[in-house]
């Protein structure tokens, strides 16, 4: 198949890099693929361009150039033939599902990676394209959905053929436990062995609630005098100043390190003694749990989108917006420590493969290309009797 990608960027976030673990397992298994972005010129750029997939900048420069992008895109696509065009995130899926009234004849694909977003109403824009997503999104000839909540947010008590829930894939090969890579980013830390480390990795977002992680930090240091706090993420300036104000007001700022970006994260989840994801909203499959997991680390994570489906029986789960409830998991699993580790790494071996990635991708995007010439056949046939 030729499959064409549509995406707005490569910056660092869940979302590219299971694109770069999805398009490594299509392309090994012989199929022609092309990311088409609307900007370029970010850190995960490389990494896609090394698993020799075509990258296409379609050279979007600020807000304004979405119209642009869309005359590149129809070009781009008429002179490529694409059978799947497939987009991810909104703007990319609104953009792809265009294609359909430009005389575009691809297969349309759009990828639905989050969850119950009704509370993002702070950025209106983003707020806006999620809106039209969620009416226009069901046009398109397939949807796949990263997670089990994501489809019922989707869908609710309707039934859709067309709307495939295909959980996301974890690199076993990229990502287990790393013992010398756990000494060395604890020397960085400069923490002792003994010393518990709790780390969140995500980006600097409300979304996120690192406002209650604080919270709950601030109570687990109560019975943890010692315990220190890694956040590593995308940051934003104004919003880490707060979150840093926050700190200090609780009393933990000198125990808070806060990291922009980290390559290599196998060694980085290694450092931690437990993993914590504190969403408040929005989340659909959490990379980070299951990646953290794949390296053995105890997680504790807040029951927002499919964490519970995620996490194993030994993990920690608790309601969103409750720093108590947190901070009694995030003691728990310290006390638990690595002694369940193996029931975590074989949970994702087993449920989330990039086997199982490939082997559904490969099946829906066919799917999509027989529903296109069910659709484009059905057009003909009206055509020819007017």
């Amino acid at each position: 198949m030729k499959i064409m990608f549509l995406m707005h960027s490569m910056a660092v976030g869940g979302t590219q890099r299971q694109l770069i673990v999805l398009c490594r397992e299509l392309v090994r298994r012989g199929h022609e693929v092309t990311v088409l972005l609307h900007r370029t010129g970010e850190l995960l750029d490389s990494e896609l361009r090394d698993l020799g997939v075509r990258v296409i900048d379609l050279e979007q420069r600020g807000r304004a150039g979405s119209f642009g992008v869309l005359m590149r895109l129809v070009q781009r696509v008429r002179m490529a033939q694409p059978d799947v065009v497939y987009g991810y995130l909104p703007l990319p899926n609104l953009l792809a599902l265009l294609l359909r009234y430009v005389g575009s004849t691809c297969a349309v694909v759009c990828g639905v990676r989050a969850s119950s977003m009704g509370a993002a109403r702070e950025r209106w824009l983003p707020w806006l394209m999620l809106q039209l997503e969620r009416r226009l999104v069901l046009n398109a000839d397939m949807v796949l959905v990263n997670s089990q909540t994501g489809a019922r947010d989707l869908c609710g008590r309707r039934q859709h053929d067309h709307v495939m829930v295909i959980e996301n894939g974890i690199d076993l090969e990229r990502f287990f436990f790393d013992e010398a890579g756990r000494r060395r980013q604890r020397a960085l830390w400069q923490v002792s062995e003994s010393t518990p480390v709790v780390g969140c990795v995500a980006r600097l977002d409300r979304m996120k609630d690192h406002g209650t992680l604080l919270q709950a930090f601030a109570l687990l240091r109560q019975s943890h005098a010692d315990a220190r706090l890694v956040c590593v993420g995308t940051q934003f300036p104004r919003y880490l100043a707060a979150l840093r104000d926050l700190a200090r007001g609780l009393h933990v700022d000198e125990a808070v390190t806060w990291i922009e970006y980290q390559a290599d994260l196998s060694a980085l989840y290694s450092g931690f003694d437990v993993l914590c994801s504190s969403s408040a909203y929005g989340e659909g499959f959490s990379n980070v749990l299951a990646e953290a997991m794949a390296c053995g680390v105890p997680c504790v994570a807040t029951d927002v989108g499919d964490s519970g489906r995620i996490l194993s029986s030994v993990d920690f789960l608790v309601p969103p917006r409750d720093a108590v409830s947190l901070a009694r998991g995030l003691a728990g699993a310290l006390a638990q420590g690595r002694a369940s580790s193996r029931v975590r790494t074989e949970k994702i071996r087993r449920e989330f493969s990039l086997y199982a990635l490939g082997d559904k991708t490969e099946g829906a995007l066919r799917d999509a290309m027989r529903r296109r010439d069910l659709r484009v056949a059905r057009g003909f046939f009206r055509g020819s009797l007017k």
